[in-house]
């Protein structure tokens, strides 16, 4: 159990003091622990623990937790063996929206990742279209845009269809930077470039982008707790939010889910119940003929496919398709001389997460179906890595529309 001392406390409030006497940013500052957990029954407790998780899952083994300073009681009231690491600081630069910022370069809040997107959209009207699908708990519009070129034949409405979600997570920034620059390069590619991949999307393939699936807790990631993950459901309380990849249909309930309002993992009240789920779930169920989908997170450098509520291999067809479309991906982003990922089931690679958004989406619809964890070491990375991190994952994508189209 962790236990406290004076020489602790007063580590802390030296580094607070130093931390706050020169910044100029607002400043958030975390004590990081390690949690061990021993089996499945320790991983639930983890699970429906108070406290926010520094990894995608709870896995069985040690992690490491986090707990705003001043709340460190939390982590000595769960029963599981754990321990102080360090005092984690978290600085948000106040009055970014002035001036412009470069998404390749500086973290882009709501308004300007949907600014950039507007701008896309405004360059290449014969390319790009856009489509309110639903609104968030808080009111906040969720959009979809659409990336295609209506040259030779179905301009309205292309024969095959890719979906992209990103920011699923609030916290997970690098997520929503990826997936405008996806949604960039592919515009790009598609008003210069004739090669084999565009003659091929030109001919059948619209690609769906939704930048922002969690737009109300991306907001408060930006304007309240950094390392906010779910959406912005008032449980009753003083308690906010549901993780939305623990509240699709698919084994919504099960291991790697918390039924606990206040838990980083908290499933909702029933299944799809959340507003942002149901706007992504209804507009996929639209598209036509929809043959691959990613769900973009971070951070781990891994892709990952089904099943994630269970440790059971989906049926052998269906791991050769995920396989084979998921092996092209990571060898391009060595090739572009990223990182190298793993590729794998996701309980297996990482640990059971029921109603997750890959397991619904291939359950449904029998495609390639990826939780790719964008490579990083941190939810709050430096900006120095977005450039080369957007770099490598657009080869990767690439490599993901070569391989899924038929």
């Amino acid at each position: 159990m962790v236990k406290f001392s004076i020489r602790f406390v007063c580590i802390v409030w030296l580094s607070l003091f130093t931390m706050s006497a020169f910044a100029k940013d607002r400043i958030e500052t975390y004590s990081v622990f390690t949690v061990n957990c021993s089996g499945p029954k320790q991983v639930q407790i983890l699970s429906d623990a108070n406290v926010i998780l520094m990894g995608e899952d709870v896995l069985i083994g040690e992690n490491q937790v986090a707990v705003r300073f001043g709340e460190e009681l939390s982590v000595a009231a769960i029963p599981l063996p754990s321990k102080f690491l360090r005092i984690y600081r978290t600085s948000i630069s106040e009055g970014v929206s002035d001036g412009g910022p470069n998404y390749r370069t500086e973290w882009l809040n709501l308004d300007q990742i949907n600014a950039e997107w507007e701008t896309l959209r405004a360059t290449y009207p014969w390319l790009v279209s856009r489509k309110s699908i639903g609104t968030s708990h808080e009111g906040r519009t969720i959009w979809a845009y659409r990336v295609f070129r209506p040259e030779l034949r179905d301009v309205l409405t292309p024969p095959k269809s890719v979906l992209i979600l990103g920011n699923t997570h609030a916290r997970e920034w690098m997520s929503p930077s990826v997936v405008l620059h996806l949604g960039i390069k592919l515009t790009e590619l598609l008003a210069t470039t004739d090669d084999l991949l565009t003659d091929q999307l030109v001919d059948s393939v619209g690609t769906y982008f939704v930048p922002v699936m969690n737009p109300d807790g991306y907001f408060r990631s930006w304007n309240g707790e950094r390392f906010w993950r779910k959406n912005r459901r008032n449980n009753g309380g003083g308690v906010f939010g549901v993780d939305l990849n623990r509240n699709y249909e698919k084994a919504w309930g099960g291991a790697g889910s918390s039924g606990t309002t206040s838990s980083d993992t908290y499933r909702g009240p029933s299944p799809a119940s959340e507003p942002e789920l149901q706007a992504v779930r209804n507009y996929a169920l639209t598209l036509r003929n929809l043959i691959a989908f990613v769900d973009y997170h971070s951070y781990a450098g891994d892709i990952l496919y089904p099943w994630s509520y269970t440790t059971a291999p989906a049926p052998p067809a269906a791991v050769t398709m995920f396989q084979s479309v998921g092996a092209p991906i990571r060898s391009a982003i060595i090739a572009a001389g990223g990182p190298t990922y793993t590729l794998g089931q996701g309980s297996v690679v990482l640990y059971l997460a029921a109603g997750s958004s890959k397991d619904w989406f291939y359950d449904r619809f029998n495609v390639p179906s990826y939780t790719i964890e964008i490579f990083g070491t941190q939810f709050d990375p430096p900006a120095t890595t977005i450039t080369p991190t957007q770099d490598h994952s657009w080869a990767g994508f690439k490599a993901f529309l070569d391989a899924a189209i038929p």
